[in-house]
């Protein structure tokens, strides 16, 4: 099997929320020089590994149940290579560290000793005047030093709350030493080891601006490894009792197999406090929702069922799961795994949330009514259709060279448009007979758009795409990338107008300009900016924008249908143009009190719900007495 030390597999996990942390602080940590204290020796897993994993780590302070570690200035290179040294050979431990290199006013020190003296360098860092300290009392100390990261690679709970005692942590051994959330003045936290603090004190440093994860989430490395594994071996002990591999063969592909199982366990490492970090922005605004799905934690189970698992599209989630050694040789093999329904199931599930949030798929449900499965494969559509795989990679690729502030919120612009997409597609109740042939349906009105929208967008509309676009390039994102996100509110409208133009068998490029251009002369798409602005206090009526919204969509679809049906001859942008022009001047009358309803609209900045469903009711009437016609 995998050897989790040598691979460094949970420290490496875990670092990839350091690494997350301080770039949302503005800091590269393998690049940057930063401050730090830690629990454990070199000799352990986490520790270990994890203070070899950036050369800029400045550890100040650490301890262990033997020893306690302080170096108040330490050069960077020659303790890095001093942990190396450690490392390298198990049997050592912090006594074992050359003191030579320990800088002025440190050392290791012995924690049976009665009483530490305490230099002038210790005591700046402790905040104390001071002259002796008991060991207990120093670690308690160096616990609330004012670090970049308090990094846990041992055993033992340090920190609880304010409002919890030490005997509602059950971890008598560390009761003279923990210390309060609120005490603590480190900016990270990062959780190699398990109940480094009790969740109640991880809240108490969060509220005070800590930067902090579950430890489930930072050490999840090592259990993710071990899945892997047993999936990975499973497939290899058939292929041995099949007599298609040797025990010797099976052994060594294993073996040669451990880079890459790394690279599949630390991009979910990467994925899921990503995920965790977009959602974040939201902060109470999705306190509601999140509520409400706590109470249905089911997702995986609902996924493993044969509408997901036996459908052609997802068996690339059962192939992907494993290291491409495998996949070259054994693609055939892997449809017999006994686990083959739940590595899909498991797979998808990891990827819905990743993408769009750990609450996606409740929210869904509650809103459409339509079933886990159906919004797994609307999910799926869409996530192909605008190529959001791709375009995510190439926004992750920005780390540390834009404000991380403004990557998650590109990221966040990509869960909203994708969520909104979806709910249209469970909303239209369209019957494809794959998830492929609904892509394929799509994709010729959706790439239009994408090239040639401002053939089909009003003079003012484009240069509104064109100024969001300079903005997001001015702040460092490459054009190519900037445009794709600017395009998004425009290109959902694909949806919709793949529909007209099967309806209509006209030419994309005259669908798309009426639509636009009507939506524009209508001030739908303002209309439509006033619904997505409007806040929301509950579920019911973050139900009512969503209808809003949706209802909007639909009368300017059918709108559109109708006024084409006008003209049977449309032949070009002109053409096309004549025809709305003379359309507005037959419905003038409507159109005018449509008109005059958004300007009543635009007299106030906020507005009522019932204000919507009134203007919705008017633009229906608009709708069906030109359908009518």
């Amino acid at each position: 099997g995998y050897d989790h030390k040598k691979m460094g597999i949970t420290a490496r996990g875990a670092w990839e929320s350091v690494k997350r942390h301080f770039r949302e602080l503005g800091v590269d940590c393998q690049t940057t020089e930063f401050s730090c204290v830690a629990v454990g020796d070199m000799a352990g897993d986490v520790f270990g590994n994890g203070m070899l994993l950036s050369q800029k780590t400045r550890l100040i302070a650490a301890f262990n149940h033997m020893h306690i570690f302080f170096d108040p200035n330490p050069n960077v290179a020659e303790s890095f290579a001093e942990r190396e040294r450690l490392f390298a050979d198990p049997s050592l431990n912090w006594s074992d560290y050359n003191t030579k290199l320990i800088s002025k006013g440190g050392g290791v020190f012995s924690r049976r000793t009665k009483s530490i003296p305490l230099s002038a360098e210790m005591k700046k860092w402790l905040n104390t005047k001071k002259l002796s300290i008991t060991p207990n009392e120093f670690i308690h100390q160096i616990l609330q030093m004012p670090v970049d990261l308090l990094w846990n690679g041992g055993i033992g709970t340090y920190v609880k709350s304010s409002k919890e005692n030490d005997s509602d942590v059950g971890d008598r051994a560390n009761d003279a030493v923990r210390v309060n959330g609120k005490q603590l003045q480190a900016k990270i936290i990062g959780e190699g080891g398990n109940l480094g603090c009790t969740q109640l004190g991880r809240v108490e440093f969060a509220k005070l601006g800590g930067k902090v994860n579950t430890d489930f989430i930072d050490n999840v490395g090592g259990v993710d490894c071990s899945d892997n594994e047993v999936n990975i071996k499973i497939l290899l002990n058939a292929l041995v009792n099949n007599g298609d591999l040797t025990v010797k063969q099976r052994n060594a592909m294993l073996y040669e197999m451990t880079d890459d199982v790394a690279d599949i366990v630390l991009d979910d490492c990467y994925r899921q406090t990503q995920s965790i970090s977009i959602t974040d922005q939201a902060n109470v605004a999705q306190i509601k929702e999140q509520l409400r799905f706590i109470h249905s934690l089911v997702l995986k189970e609902e996924l493993n069922q044969a509408a997901i698992t036996d459908n052609a599209y997802y068996q690339k989630f059962l192939v992907g799961s494993f290291p491409q050694l495998l996949q070259d040789k054994y693609q055939a093999q892997m449809q017999q795994h006994p686990l083959r329904g739940e590595i899909i199931a498991t797979k998808l599930t990891n990827y819905m949330i990743n993408d769009m949030g750990i609450n996606y798929a409740h929210r869904l449900n509650e809103e459409t009514g339509a079933s886990i499965c159906d919004i797994a494969i609307a999910y799926s559509t869409v996530k192909a259709l605008y190529n959001l795989g791709e375009l995510w990679r190439d926004v992750e690729q920005l780390d540390n060279k834009i404000d991380s502030a403004l990557q998650l919120q590109i990221l966040d612009s990509m869960r909203r448009s994708v969520r909104r997409a979806t709910r249209w597609m469970l909303r239209e109740h369209t019957q494809f007979e794959s998830i492929n042939s609904a892509i394929e349906f799509y994709r010729p009105v959706y790439s239009d758009l994408l090239n040639n929208i401002s053939e089909y967008l009003v003079a003012e509309e484009v240069t509104t795409l064109n100024n969001t676009v300079a903005s997001y390039v001015e702040q460092g994102v490459p054009e190519a990338i900037a445009y794709r996100i600017g395009i998004q509110s425009n290109a959902f409208s694909a949806l919709d107008l793949a529909h007209i133009v099967e309806k209509t068998q006209l030419k994309p490029a005259l669908v798309e300009r009426l639509y636009f251009q009507l939506g524009s002369h209508l001030q739908l798409h303002w209309f439509l900016e006033q619904i997505n602005q409007q806040g929301v206090n509950n579920h019911w009526q973050a139900l009512a924008r969503a209808s809003y919204r949706e209802e909007l969509d639909h009368q300017q679809r059918l709108l559109t249908i109708s006024i084409l049906k006008r003209s049977e001859k449309l032949a070009s942008i002109a053409q096309v143009d004549d025809l709305l022009v003379n359309w507005m001047d037959e419905n003038s009358n409507l159109i005018n009190r449509w008109s005059s309803m958004m300007s009543e609209f635009k007299t106030s900045q906020s507005h009522e719900f019932a204000k919507f469903s009134v203007a919705l009711r008017e633009l229906l009437l608009l709708t069906n007495k030109v359908s009518a016609s």
